[in-house]
């Protein structure tokens, strides 16, 4: 007879699982609408969206990176995602400088991912 608080860990693993796999693709995600962001040739409506999107996005695996332990990356996300709240706040086109944070916010997302890959975080649960 297996023990239902071992069936739910195991379950709750499977799910943890399960979004370390998909965690370079939302990286990826998030990486390509910076890009267009980042781009020279982006019209204020393209910027706001793109903006929109990275903070949908990063607020996504913010709450996400928590629950299942990557706080490293959570914390990552939710350092991008505030700050693309606040330029959508403020509602004017970028500047280079606001654009070089954003890839510089995004390149600490991924070294968190590349770190959490170099820990041993399968015992959480």
């Amino acid at each position: 007879m297996s023990n239902p608080a071992d069936d739910v860990m195991a379950k709750l693993q499977a799910l943890r699982d399960s979004f370390a796999v998909q965690l370079p693709g939302r990286i990826q995600e998030i990486e390509a609408v910076g890009a267009t962001l980042c781009g020279s040739k982006c019209s204020e409506a393209e910027e706001i969206e793109a903006l929109k999107l990275i903070h949908y996005l990063s607020h996504k695996l913010t709450g996400s990176g928590a629950t299942f332990g990557f706080n490293a990356v959570s914390d990552a996300a939710r350092i991008l995602e505030r700050f693309a709240k606040e330029m959508l706040e403020h509602a004017t086109p970028s500047t280079a400088a606001q654009r070089a944070q954003i890839r510089g916010y995004m390149e600490g997302l991924q070294q968190a991912v590349v770190q959490r890959d170099k820990k041993s975080v399968d015992n959480y649960w």
